[in-house]
């Protein structure tokens, strides 16, 4: 059995900062960082499929632990792309 780790808001600064450097180096640019709310209708998954045991382990923690979902976004234009 696989070991899920979800996102908390302890672990955001880091992933941000992971995940900045890696488009920069991939797309030469420099990046910033804004911490702001996301439209819902805005946002784009990059992957076409969740995890079945992941999805389920969050519905799960929300239900029970009130968990407060972190949720790391780029901007492209007007639209925002998680992963």
């Amino acid at each position: 059995m696989r070991k899920i780790e979800l996102a908390s808001w302890k672990d955001v600064p880091r992933r941000v900062a992971s995940l900045g450097e890696t488009l920069e180096t991939i797309y030469g640019v420099e990046l910033g960082v804004d911490f702001e709310d996301v439209p819902v209708d805005r946002l784009y998954p990059t992957e076409s499929f969740l995890e079945k045991d992941k999805l389920a382990l969050v519905f799960m923690k929300i239900i029970a632990e009130d968990y407060d979902v972190p949720i790391i976004a780029v901007e492209r234009v007007e639209d925002f792309f998680c992963s």
